[in-house]
Formats: C-alpha cells, sequence, structure tokens
C-alpha cells in the first residue's frame, strides 16, 4: 500500500500529464516534507511554477480478493 499525490495545475489539459509523486512507505507517525520540484509528470518534467489548482491523495493498494 502506498500514497500517490497529484498536484493539478491551472494549464492541465491531459490528464497523462499530471504531476505526481509516491510517498515512501514508512511505518513512522512522522510529517513528509515533498519539494515541488520532487513531482514529475509521465514525460519526466518537473513542476514548472505555474498556479496549483488542487492537490489530491491516492490511496495505492495491492487489495485483491480471495
Amino acid at each position: 500500500m502506498g500514497v500517490e499525490v497529484v498536484l493539478f495545475t491551472e494549464n492541465l489539459t491531459n490528464w497523462e500529464n499530471r504531476l505526481t509523486y509516491q510517498l515512501p512507505v514508512h511505518g513512522q507517525g512522522t510529517g513528509i516534507n515533498i519539494p515541488l520540484s520532487a513531482f514529475q509528470n509521465s514525460q519526466g518534467e518537473s513542476f514548472n511554477g505555474g498556479k496549483v489548482r488542487s492537490i489530491v491523495f491516492y490511496v495505492i493498494s495491492l487489495y485483491t480478493a480471495t
């Protein structure tokens, strides 16, 4: 299980170009600082300083039905 953080910028027109960062999995209850430069799109491009419309947290699970 993990968490993907997605930045939606005001100029985003293609979902595939969204800026994402995957949080490392750890069992500690500590805070995490993520630099905006760590967010990248599918082409490897980093955040360019545009306006951010929203930030979304997605829980990534490997859940399978048995």
